[in-house]
């Protein structure tokens, strides 16, 4: 039995064993989509996350204000116990020692009736800031989006750089057969096979090198998203549009008017100008007289207390009508101490108040004055922000733009030279083939080929960021 039970769990952790790396295998197979890298990195990133948590401490400061406008409540209670050795009718202490307790209980409020309108300009402010550090979120999400963008390109880019690659080293394979059987047949020298195979190595030594620069550029996009690296990371080479070249493009004056109203940088800065007018207002307010409501409930009790009874209460009572504190005096012998019981004292001890407080400030040591000076420089700090956010955007507009309409140049320029070394190099093929040609000169016609691939597959892609990023600029959504 035993052995039937260590051979079911051995069963049942190898079928565990086997889902687990399954699953793993799985999940390290995934085909990656620019949308699940970009949401991915939104996720992982620290920066965006402290500025979610920035945004959430604006979020209290704001929940605070809006609280600051109602009236507090609390309750206090003050316990207190002294301790004394009274004395005899001779002047020595007695020997024993009394002592006090006492307790006095409130509950109290205040509200602010006027302040300068501190209050309502403080909410202001703080929900300006709050809306701003929403905006601020949206600011970092973009960066990571452009920059996620521009390697996933990259990474595309390589993929197809290895794919030309790869058909280089086929086509160089077919022509060294080619020239092997014309060696053979005694159509050209033997010189010409061992051009035609170091130019094999080149290619293959070409491959490598963009093989490389693919697992680079795959690291990076690794990094960029904060994922371990693995060794099988692939993303989606159809996550991007084709892009055709365009006629024209819109002016960087036209998008840079779209783009004022869709950042979200241009609306922080907005809102933090806002704000530091709003804050000139809440500084102000210390210059203003402060009136002020407060209201207690209030009560207590004392060990020492006592109430006196009188053993002859018509007697007591002519003597307080005649002269109570005659009576007092002299008939305290006729009383005697009873117990002053804790609730009757809390009864009989239970008040109410009800005040007005009105500050009005003369002198404070220029601290008004001066806060409000500190306001207005803030506020122009912040029109200086504005300002350089709109210039910011207005150059980096412009330098997209420019370099859109470069890429577009360089694209069909590429085409151009393709289709012409295109041409060349398959009349060149034909003239080798036959004899009429050295195997140098091929090489050479083979080699301008292949720089003209690569350099279209370049101006391609270059192209497509380009396009992207002026898209960001108009609002337009990335093809995810």
């Amino acid at each position: 039995m035993k052995n039937a039970s260590k051979k079911t769990y051995a069963l049942v952790c190898s079928v565990v064993l086997i889902l687990m790396s399954g699953t793993s295998l799985m999940a390290q197979n995934k085909t990656w989509t620019l949308k699940e890298c970009i949401d991915y990195a939104v996720e992982k990133n620290i920066q965006l996350n402290e500025t979610r948590l920035s945004s959430q401490a604006d979020q209290l400061n704001y929940k605070q204000a809006k609280s600051n406008q109602y009236p507090d409540l609390s309750l206090s209670s003050q316990q207190s116990w002294s301790f004394s050795n009274p004395k005899s009718s001779s002047g020595t202490s007695s020997g024993s020692q009394n002592s006090v307790s006492a307790n006095n209980v409130s509950l109290g409020t205040n509200v602010m009736l006027f302040g300068g309108f501190q209050l309502k300009n403080e909410i202001k402010q703080y929900k300006e800031l709050y809306d701003a550090s929403k905006y601020d979120i949206e600011k970092v999400k973009n960066d990571i989006t452009l920059s996620v963008l521009a390697d996933y390109l990259q990474v595309i880019y390589s993929y197809k750089a290895v794919e030309i690659a790869k058909s280089q080293i086929s086509s160089t394979m077919t022509q060294v057969d080619m020239t092997q059987k014309l060696v053979r047949a005694g159509s050209i020298p033997e010189g010409n096979l061992l051009q035609i195979q170091s130019q094999l190595a080149t290619d293959k030594g070409t491959l490598v090198n963009y093989q490389n620069q693919l697992q680079v550029a795959k690291l990076a996009l690794m990094q960029l998203m904060r994922m371990p690296a693995i060794g099988n990371f692939e993303v989606d080479t159809t996550g991007v549009e084709e892009s055709t070249v365009l006629d024209s493009t819109m002016s960087s004056h036209e998008i840079y008017n779209i783009s004022q109203g869709i950042m979200p940088e241009i609306k922080s800065a907005e809102l933090n100008l806002q704000a530091n007018e709003t804050g000139i207002k809440v500084a102000k307010s210390s210059l203003y007289p402060r009136l002020s409501l407060s209201a207690a409930l209030k009560t207590g009790y004392s060990s020492s207390s006592a109430l006196y009874s009188y053993i002859n209460r018509t007697e007591a009572i002519g003597y307080l009508q005649s002269d109570p504190t005659q009576m007092v005096m002299s008939n305290i012998s006729t009383a005697q101490k009873e117990n002053y019981p804790v609730g009757q004292q809390l009864s009989d001890n239970f008040g109410q108040l009800v005040g007005l407080s009105l500050t009005i400030p003369i002198f404070s040591n220029n601290q008004g004055k001066y806060g409000v000076e500190r306001a207005k420089i803030a506020l122009q700090n912040a029109k200086l922000a504005q300002q350089s956010t709109k210039d910011q955007l207005r150059m980096s507009v412009e330098q997209a733009n420019t370099d859109l309409i470069a890429a577009i140049k360089n694209y069909a320029a590429a085409e151009d030279i393709l289709k012409s070394a295109r041409r060349s190099y398959t009349d060149m093929s034909k003239k080798y083939n036959t004899g009429f040609a050295s195997a140098t000169d091929y090489i050479v016609q083979k080699n301008n080929y292949e720089q003209a691939q690569f350099g279209l597959n370049q101006a391609r892609f270059n192209y497509i960021f380009k396009s992207k990023i002026v898209d960001f600029y108009l609002g337009k959504f990335f093809n995810k």
